[in-house]
C-alpha cells in the first residue's frame, strides 16, 4: 500500500485513478531495479570482506550463504510482484466502487 499512498499524495485521488497501467508498472520497474542493485552491491560488498578477512586469516562466525542469499532476492522480487498486483486490483476496485455508486 506504500506506493499507493505515496502516488495518491503526489497526484491525487482523482488522478491516482486514471493512472495508466504502463504508467505504474515503469513505476515498479524502477524501484525493483533500484532494490534489486542495492541487493546486489550489499551481496558484492558482503562477499568481498569475508574475502578479504579470510585472506588473512580471520576466523568468522557468520558468513554469507549464497543459496540463502539468492532465495532472498526471489522473495523480494515475488513480493514486488504481488504489490504490483494489489496496485492494480486496487486502482481497479476503486473504480468499480465509484462507477456503482454513481449508478
Amino acid at each position: 500500500m506504500g506506493m499507493i499512498k505515496t502516488d495518491v499524495a503526489e497526484i491525487g485521488f482523482e488522478a491516482w485513478l486514471t493512472l495508466p497501467p504502463d504508467t505504474i508498472v515503469a513505476s515498479y520497474l524502477q524501484v525493483t531495479e533500484e532494490i534489486s542493485q542495492d541487493m546486489v552491491d550489499s551481496f558484492v560488498t558482503m562477499f568481498s570482506q569475508e574475502s578479504d578477512l579470510r585472506e588473512l586469516g580471520i576466523e568468522q562466525t557468520l558468513t554469507l550463504d549464497p543459496s540463502e542469499c539468492i532465495g532472498v532476492v526471489r522473495n523480494g522480487m515475488t513480493d514486488i510482484m504481488r504489490s504490483l498486483f494489489y496496485y492494480i486490483e486496487t486502482q481497479r476496485m476503486a473504480n468499480d466502487l465509484i462507477e456503482q455508486h454513481e449508478n
